[in-house]
């Protein structure tokens, strides 16, 4: 009576298939967030060596990229806390391009304020 064990029926494909999670792709705006943010990274070693280049007397083109950068930073941020609404959707470039815009804001706030 209890020698031989019951087993479960094997799942189907289509069984298998609806119990997937369905968290298969990443989100959009995360992946615009680190695509930004990197942007921004290139754009502060650009200014980093033509002000180290020119002695710090780089003039307004310095200036003009730094405020893009800042403002780019700004926008990364932004997409990037947005992209957190996308459901069933991988969340680390969101989590990656969010905090590097975030660091690259501030960096760039506390730059202005310790020279100015």
């Amino acid at each position: 009576m209890f020698d031989k064990k019951a087993k479960a029926p094997k799942p189907t494909r289509e069984e298998k298939k609806d119990r997937r999670i369905p968290l298969s792709k990443f989100t959009e705006g995360g992946r615009t967030s680190c695509l930004i943010a990197l942007c921004n990274l290139a754009f502060l070693a650009l200014i980093i060596t033509t002000t180290i280049i020119e002695d710090g007397k780089s003039g307004i083109f310095v200036g003009l990229m730094m405020i893009f950068t800042f403002f780019s930073a700004i926008f990364g941020f932004i997409v990037g806390i947005t992209s957190f609404d996308e459901s069933n959707k991988f969340l680390k470039f969101s989590y990656i391009g969010s905090g590097a815009n975030g660091a690259i804001w501030v960096g760039i706030l506390l730059l202005y304020l310790t020279y100015v």
